[in-house]
C-alpha cells in the first residue's frame, strides 16, 4: 500500500473541472445517468472513480446521477479478497456502490494475463447489462497508451494498430469510456494525494517476466534519457493520434465501399464484388476484405496484418485460384 502523505515530483492534480474537459465529446449521458467505473484499486483507477463520482454529483447541475465501482477478484493471490474488501471500505467513505466479482473456475497454465484481462472485461460487461448500465469507465491514461503503442509496434501491428486505444469503443450492451487518455499518470497521483486516499500497489507490475512491465522500462529508460527519442511517452502518443485520424478516414471510405461491393446472404456467407475492390485503394479493399472476414468468422478482431495482405494480393493480381481458410472462414 502506498504512503499517500509522499508528493509526486512532477504533474499537478487533475482538477474536476479539467475532468469535465475530458468526457466532453463521450457522451451523451442520461439526464440522471447510473455509471459504473472498474477499480483495481491502483491508483488510476481510485483517482477515475473519485473523479467520475465528483461529475455524477455534480452533473452540470441537472439531477445528480450515481456510480457503481467494479473490483475483479481474480483470485490469483492469497490477498486479493482482503484488497477488493479494501477498496470497497475506502470507496464507501464517498458514498460509492462496490460489487466484487470473483473469478471463478480453472484458471489457464499459460496466456494468463490476456485470459484475465478478458474474464474481467466478461464480468463487467455482464454486471453492466444485468443492472442497466451503459456506461463503463475504464483508467487507461497517457503513459497506457504509450505502452500500448509500443508493444504493437514491436509487432508489426498495421495503422488500426498503431492507433491505440480508443477513448469510446461501443461493446453489445455497454459503452467502454477511457476519458484519461491524453492525462499522465502523475497528475493522478498527486490528485489522489492531495486527496488524502490512499491506493493498492499490484506486485505484478513489476514483474519483468510480462511484456508490460518490460515496456514500462524502457519507456522510463527512454523518457529519462532523451527528449528527442522517438520511443518517448510523448512521441508514441501523438502517433497514436495521428494514426486515429487516419483510421477514421479510412473506414468511413471503407463503409462506402462495402455498400458498393458486399452482398451478405443470411445463410451465413458474403459475396465480394472483385472487380469493384480492385478498382479501390489497397488499403481501403483491404478493410474491407478484413470486415467480411471478421464478420463471418465471428471473431473479435480482423486477420494478422501479413496475412490479410497475402490474401488481398493475390485477389488483387487475379491469382486466387483455391480456396483458402483465414479468420475462420473459408474463402
Amino acid at each position: 500500500m502506498s504512503d499517500s502523505k509522499e508528493i509526486s515530483e512532477e504533474g499537478r492534480p487533475l482538477s474536476s473541472d479539467e475532468f469535465l474537459q475530458h468526457l466532453k465529446g463521450l457522451g451523451p449521458f442520461e439526464v440522471a445517468p447510473h455509471v459504473a467505473v472498474a477499480v483495481s484499486g491502483g491508483r488510476d483507477s481510485m483517482a477515475l472513480c473519485l473523479l467520475v463520482n465528483q461529475w455524477a454529483l455534480r452533473n452540470g447541475g441537472r439531477s445528480c446521477g450515481r456510480v457503481s465501482a467494479l473490483t475483479v477478484d481474480h483470485r490469483l493471490r492469497p490477498e486479493s479478497a482482503a484488497e477488493a474488501k479494501q477498496i470497497g471500505s475506502w470507496l464507501s467513505q464517498y458514498g460509492i456502490d462496490h460489487h466484487i466479482l470473483p473469478w471463478h473456475g480453472p484458471k489457464p497454465a499459460s496466456g494468463l494475463q490476456a485470459a484475465a484481462r478478458d474474464a474481467r472485461y466478461d464480468l463487467m460487461e455482464r454486471w453492466c447489462r444485468n443492472a442497466g448500465v451503459l456506461h463503463l469507465f475504464l483508467a487507461h491514461h497517457h503513459d497506457d497508451q504509450a505502452e500500448t503503442v509500443l508493444f504493437r509496434l514491436q509487432h508489426d501491428s498495421g495503422l488500426d494498430g498503431l492507433a491505440g486505444m480508443s477513448s469510446v469503443r461501443e461493446r453489445s450492451y455497454v459503452r467502454l469510456l477511457r476519458p484519461l487518455l491524453n492525462v499522465p499518470r502523475s497528475r493522478l497521483t498527486t490528485y489522489l494525494q492531495l486527496e488524502g486516499q490512499e491506493w493498492l500497489e499490484d506486485p505484478s507490475n513489476k514483474n519483468p517476466k510480462y511484456a508490460r512491465t518490460r515496456l514500462r522500462e524502457e519507456l522510463k529508460r527512454s523518457n529519462t534519457h532523451s527528449r528527442d527519442n522517438s520511443l518517448s511517452a510523448d512521441h508514441l502518443t501523438v502517433l497514436a493520434k495521428r494514426c486515429a485520424r487516419a483510421r477514421i478516414a479510412l473506414e468511413k471510405n471503407a463503409a462506402h465501399l462495402m455498400a458498393q461491393c458486399c452482398s451478405v446472404d443470411p445463410s451465413g456467407f458474403v459475396r465480394l464484388d472483385v472487380s469493384r475492390m480492385r478498382m479501390a485503394p489497397a488499403e481501403i479493399s483491404m478493410r474491407v476484405l478484413s470486415r467480411a472476414i471478421r464478420c463471418i468468422g465471428g471473431r473479435d478482431h480482423g486477420p494478422k496484418q501479413a496475412q490479410l495482405e497475402r490474401l488481398h494480393t493475390l485477389i488483387r493480381d487475379n491469382c486466387f485460384v483455391r480456396s483458402r481458410t483465414l479468420g475462420g472462414c473459408q474463402i
